[in-house]
């Protein structure tokens, strides 16, 4: 997991942001229709669930009574910023500590949950990592249910991205930004640099003057892509497929959910369960 990067500017601006970059109901629906599979009615008779970094949509969601609920993030500011303090399930809490090394129990959870956690880690190795250490901390039968910002399998040009926003096909800047990091991005292993994102997207600025009077393109909102500004961190899009093949160790993909908002084809919820045996 990276260090604090841009995340003590998404403390601060957190209201500002927007789907696809935060879960939208729709995307907290298929983490609850997730977390009631579970097998000998876990899901409903309550579960041992962590969640990895603090996502207040997926903190405050209509948990199955009896839950309990552990937040990781090393970020202090979005531990103290973000994480919500009303809405939890009973006793909830949240904890610093590193997502490729939990500070849980082996089989100590039911579910581990998270929203675009992958993208945060270097890929393959990070991801396998990760799934390593899920695997570890999940019960047997045990789910990990995430979010995944999925590139496409065919990289979009951005020349078709300018086209699309000049003609007042693109309804979000969050979805513009998604579309152009990973356009930006050579291929899943490289990743993308986020001050590339940044001189990519400054350079748009006049064409986004143009719909400053749209919600969604407020000057604030627009605003946000300063916490890229000069930032050496890297994100990382590698397909569905790809990701299941960097997990397939340690975890199975029984359940692929897709969406339906603007760039929700790329934002599938993934449903893991934990590979038996070892």
């Amino acid at each position: 997991m990276p260090g604090e990067g841009p995340w003590v500017a998404h403390a601060r601006g957190w209201s500002l942001l927007g789907a696809p970059l935060r879960p939208s109901p729709e995307d907290v629906r298929a983490a609850l229709s997730a977390i009631r599979s579970l097998s000998g009615g876990r899901g409903e008779g309550g579960c041992r669930a962590l969640l990895l970094g603090v996502t207040p949509e997926l903190a405050t969601m209509e948990w199955p009574a009896g839950t309990t609920l552990v937040a990781v993030d090393r970020s202090e500011a979005m531990l103290e910023a973000v994480f919500p303090r009303v809405g939890l399930p009973e006793g909830a809490r949240a904890i610093l500590g590193e997502w490729e090394s939990l500070p849980v129990e082996t089989g100590s959870v039911d579910v581990v949950i998270g929203d675009g956690c992958l993208s945060m880690l270097e890929f393959p190795q990070g991801a396998r990592r990760l799934g390593a250490e899920v695997r570890r901390a999940l019960s047997p039968g045990g789910l990990f249910v995430i979010r995944a910002f999925a590139a496409p399998e065919d990289r979009e040009e951005m020349a078709a991205i300018e086209q699309d926003l000049r003609a007042g096909a693109i309804g979000s800047f969050h979805a513009l930004k998604w579309r152009v990091a990973m356009a930006l991005q050579a291929s899943a292993e490289a990743g993308v640099v986020l001050d590339d994102v940044y001189t990519t997207m400054d350079k748009l600025r006049p064409i986004l003057a143009g719909f400053a009077e749209r919600p969604s393109f407020e000057p604030e909102v627009v605003g946000t892509i300063e916490a890229y500004r000069g930032s050496p961190v890297k994100y990382w899009f590698p397909s569905v497929e790809r990701l299941r093949g960097a997990l397939s160790g340690s975890l199975v993909l029984e359940r692929r959910i897709e969406k339906t908002y603007e760039l929700g084809d790329r934002c599938p919820t993934l449903v893991f369960r934990r590979r038996s045996g070892g």
